[in-house]
């Protein structure tokens, strides 16, 4: 089955329809039909509503056709898409005419995709036609030159998307024919980036129990969630301490200082990661950009901008809540450390590691009455420039804002 893309802003929605089909139905919807034969009732119906109860529509979708049905089709299962968790119903195994429907519901709108078709074709069709509407189905671009924009770019995108799937993938090693850089002998890189040492450097307090208030890990797990709601108040020097310790903390030192065992998990002990703090509510630290020293337990400070809390929002795609928090964790990678022993494999590590890091964050936050949400959506050039990176030999992975839990925040 072959397939061409559509935008409609009557029906608000993009996505696919089979080449071919007969374009027909309401202009606030996109209907077409087979056409098979005289009489062939088979057809994919796709529109999104705003403002209207699901409930009225469901009642709406009922009603439509030769006959006013009972009730609505039992709901059969939910199927998951690049944008949206769509509910699925299926028509009964009666008559010479099935339906499929999938609903979801998204903010003010509701998105349906509905194909009906003959019960011999019914099996086919729903693998060949319905599933690839739902999950090419998207809200529509309100912009026609920016979605046929879009649409020139769409090879190139699913070469980036194909590109990215790869660096999940364990790769050609150990067949491609190449050696790491440790295995040619070359010395380990350095474990902790190169500071200047005029710059100012605060110390820490070392990690304490007394600063948890909810000791058990059963109860963080249980609470564990993303809170981008957060309270005016301050955290502690303590209690920065702790977080810092908690994702990054150094417990033992090896190979001359080049490596270390720490309290999060990393392939190969390689830990990629520098941790950088953009501090607006710290007590007992001036507002501004830090970088975390773990092998010296110490912040050293990089610079300072009136405007940080606008400025965090906007490189994270105007998510405000990022510049609004006490503390913004952001981490970068440092590919190579990882590059010198595993070569093309380093970047699944260095991904599976973040998640690492991340998860203990938010273990420890909810153990202090914290919370965090981790962010993968920034500009990233933007966001490596406004740290003094170069984007190549490192770059921002992964942000986390932190703050005290409002007690109706999210």
């Amino acid at each position: 089955m072959k397939f061409k893309r559509f935008t409609s802003g009557d029906a608000g929605i993009s996505g696919v329809v089979p080449e071919g089909w007969a374009r027909g139905g309401p202009d606030e919807a996109v209907q077409v039909s087979r056409g098979a034969f005289d009489g062939d009732p088979t057809m994919l119906y796709q529109q999104g509503w705003s403002g209207l109860p699901m409930d009225e529509l469901k009642a709406a979708l009922m009603a439509h056709g030769d006959r006013e049905a009972e009730a609505f089709p039992e709901r059969v299962g939910t199927v998951e898409t690049a944008r949206f968790t769509w509910d699925l119903y299926a028509s009964e195994d009666e008559g010479p005419v099935r339906a499929d429907i999938a609903l979801t519901q998204s903010g003010a709108w509701i998105y349906l995709v509905l194909l009906q078709t003959l019960a011999d074709d019914y099996d086919a069709l729903h693998e060949t036609v319905f599933t690839p509407a739902v999950r090419a189905l998207a809200p529509a671009l309100a912009d026609e030159a920016y979605a046929a924009k879009i649409e020139e770019h769409a090879d190139e995108y699913r070469a980036m998307i194909r590109a990215a799937r790869d660096a999940l993938r364990n790769g050609p090693w150990p067949d491609f024919p190449t050696l790491s850089d440790q295995k040619r002998g070359i010395p380990m890189p350095p474990a902790q980036k190169a500071y200047d040492e005029d710059a100012e450097r605060i110390d820490l307090p070392e990690p304490n129990k007394p600063v948890v208030r909810k000791p058990t890990l059963f109860d963080c797990i249980a609470d564990r969630r993303s809170r981008r709601k957060y309270a005016d108040e301050s955290l502690t020097i303590n209690e920065l301490a702790y977080l810092l310790w908690a994702t990054q903390g150094v417990r033992k030192v090896f190979g001359g200082a080049k490596g270390s065992l720490r309290t999060v998990p990393s392939g190969g002990a390689r830990h990629p990661f520098e941790t950088y703090l953009a501090v607006n509510r710290v007590e007992g630290l001036e507002p501004g950009v830090y970088r975390y020293l773990p092998f010296e337990h110490k912040l050293v400070h990089l610079f300072s901008d009136d405007a940080l809390p606008k400025k965090l929002g906007k490189l994270a795609f105007d998510q405000t809540f990022v510049g609004e928090s006490a503390v913004c964790f952001i981490w970068s990678a440092v590919p190579y450390r990882v590059e010198w022993r595993y070569g093309i494999q380093a970047y699944k590590g260095i991904l599976l590691d973040a998640g690492h890091v991340c998860q203990n964050l938010y273990l420890a936050c909810e153990s202090i009455d914290c919370g965090t949400c981790a962010i993968a959506s920034y500009h990233q050039k933007e966001m490596d420039r406004f740290l003094g990176l170069d984007g190549e030999d490192e770059l921002v992975v992964y942000l986390a804002p932190v703050g005290k839990v409002k007690e109706s925040g999210e």
